[in-house]
């Protein structure tokens, strides 16, 4: 007998122990999952990620056919689906379902903070509203339990399960443990979410602005830079970071100058300055500019925003050439009646001159013929006066100039022209070759403004070739374009510099040393050949000449209408 009361206590003992360590190996189990949803906590920010590995751990420790995450709404009055984990299909339940926090078993928890446990839906007289939606999906059993963080209340973690029964205290303790863990998550995760979308919108603002924005370092060293540096200088940002931004300035000093400006603690606001393109271009900035400190108010770098100001510059350039023709326009009125007295003075006594020549009967060569030069010369003088003041007044137009329209031979015409020219083109020892068209062609126009034309470009030729080099000068009719002819004036300088092409008709614009061009032969010359309903272009490469091309219409059949000038 005693040996068997023996045997019947070591069964027990062994049973005890048994049970112990089912006790332990759970306790450990438990332990385990607990800290491995802490590494994924720690370990990652991806929410959904994460919570499905969390998801995954529990199964391991608590049985369930479902389980639900609700987070509390901004107002507070509603819950929504955050995320769902199914065993089975559920036909009602998705992601951004919402119920009201009243009168639900869900609102209940948040509102008491506190567990809540239903051991069989189908028993329960009066059941809420997600108790009946947990019955509709086929749950028996449910657990829920708050989530807490930060001493707040944001939401439930629900469990459930198809079996009744399936959940007690001590379930919910190790539940509301896991739930502690899983709200750090989701605050975490929404913080993360918050940051992630003001930083994208950060850089959003800054690439759809269309400045400049380019940070440094405390030596000036570009270390971020949007893409309005492309629009404005050509640079991909990614070519430009790592550089000194000084490096990018038309000016050597305006770099260190800006750094001195920042280090100092001052701000730099709307200063005007150049910086140069890609290609080589100068662009014209506008530069706001100040200091970058960290989270502990230590100096780290510089932000500077660069406008483009180009098109204002050119547009202020615009509005003081005006203002230059107009204070000429004045000068010019001046300088006309104080040339044009004398002149007429000077015409009027050669005048007199040629008139006592003929009674007394000079031959016509000699003295008379000297006289007519002069004459000649003093007219050419007065129009050239009268051309500049027309030129001056606020509309330049044929109808209301000196201009005289009428056929005029350009073969002809370029050959008085040359018989002006050739003086100047044997006293620099240069040589000229010159094409009249055949056909004689007839162009309509005013006979005295083409010639001061093409003695202003065979002159620009003359200044622009070298001892020994040769100018050329031709007339062609287009032949694909009838109507119209064609006279070409070419050099063999150096040409015109590829930056000053398109401003080679500017009023005022000059190449020439100061005190030997004023910046208005070209831009009367333009002026009188667009009045002539021509054109007048140049082509130039640099290194190998310049041709200066006039094209005017040609002159009507005899007893046809006359055309418009």
């Amino acid at each position: 007998m005693k040996d068997s009361k023996d045997q019947g206590e070591i069964n027990l003992m062994r049973g005890e122990v048994g049970r112990l360590r089912q006790e332990l190996q759970a306790r450990d189990e438990r332990l385990s999952v607990l800290h491995r949803i802490t590494q994924n906590i720690n370990s990652s920010l991806d929410i959904d990620t994460l919570l499905q590995n969390i998801f995954a751990e529990i199964k391991k420790i608590l049985p369930f056919d479902m389980m639900v995450i609700l987070l509390l709404e901004e107002m507070g009055e509603e819950l929504r689906l955050f995320t769902l984990r199914k065993e089975k299909e559920l036909t009602r339940l998705e992601k951004g379902y919402t119920l009201p926090k009243g009168n639900t078993a869900s609102g209940w928890v948040v509102n008491h903070r506190r567990p809540r446990i239903a051991r069989d839906l189908s028993r329960l007289q009066e059941p809420l509203l997600d108790e009946e939606l947990g019955l509709l999906e086929g749950m028996r059993s449910y657990l829920m339990v708050p989530l807490v963080s930060k001493d707040k209340t944001i939401g439930t973690l629900d469990i459930g399960s198809c079996q009744p029964g399936a959940y007690e205290e001590e379930q919910a303790e190790l539940l509301e443990q896991l739930a502690g863990q899983i709200a750090v998550a989701l605050e975490n995760a929404q913080l993360y979410g918050q940051l992630r979308e003001n930083k994208l919108f950060l850089e959003n603002l800054i690439e759809s602005s269309i400045d400049a924005i380019v940070a440094t370092n405390r030596e000036g060293v570009i270390t971020f830079a949007s893409r309005g540096v492309e629009r404005l200088i050509g640079y991909r940002p990614e070519e430009i970071l790592g550089r000194p931004s000084s490096e990018f300035y038309a000016g050597e000093a305006v770099g260190e100058k800006i750094l001195r400006e920042l280090a100092r603690g001052k701000k730099i606001q709307d200063y005007e300055t150049e910086v140069v393109s890609k290609d080589g271009r100068s662009v014209y900035i506008s530069l706001s500019a100040s200091q970058l400190y960290n989270e502990k108010g230590e100096v780290v770098g510089t932000l500077r925003i660069a406008k483009d100001i180009s098109r204002r510059k050119r547009l202020e350039e615009q509005v003081r050439q005006s203002e230059r023709m107009a204070a000429t326009g004045k000068l010019a009125a001046g300088i006309a009646h104080e040339i044009n007295n004398p002149i007429a003075v000077i015409l009027s006594r050669i005048d007199c001159l040629q008139e006592e020549a003929s009674r007394k009967g000079f031959p016509a060569t000699g003295l008379l013929e000297d006289l007519q030069v002069i004459k000649h010369h003093a007219q050419n003088i007065s129009r050239i006066t009268n051309t500049l003041l027309t030129f001056t007044r606020d509309s330049f137009k044929p109808r209301d100039s000196f201009l005289r329209f009428r056929a005029c031979d350009i073969n002809g015409l370029l050959g008085k022209t040359l018989l002006l020219f050739r003086p100047s083109l044997q006293q620099k020892g240069l040589r000229l070759k010159y094409q009249p068209d055949p056909s004689h062609p007839r162009v309509w126009g005013d006979e005295n403004a083409l010639q001061q034309v093409f003695l202003n470009l065979l002159n620009n030729a003359l200044d622009a070739t070298p001892l020994g080099g040769r100018i050329a000068l031709s007339v062609r009719r287009r032949p694909r374009t009838p109507g119209w002819v064609r006279v070409q004036v070419s050099d063999t300088g150096m040409g015109i510099p590829p930056e000053n092409l398109s401003r080679i008709f500017d009023l005022f614009f000059t190449t020439k040393e100061v005190g030997k061009g004023t910046g208005l032969g070209l831009s009367i010359c333009h002026e009188i050949v667009k009045n002539h309903r021509g054109t007048l272009e140049v082509k130039s490469q640099w290194g190998k000449g310049a041709t200066f091309l006039v094209t005017l219409p040609t002159a009507p059949p005899a007893g046809a209408a006359v055309p418009a000038p």
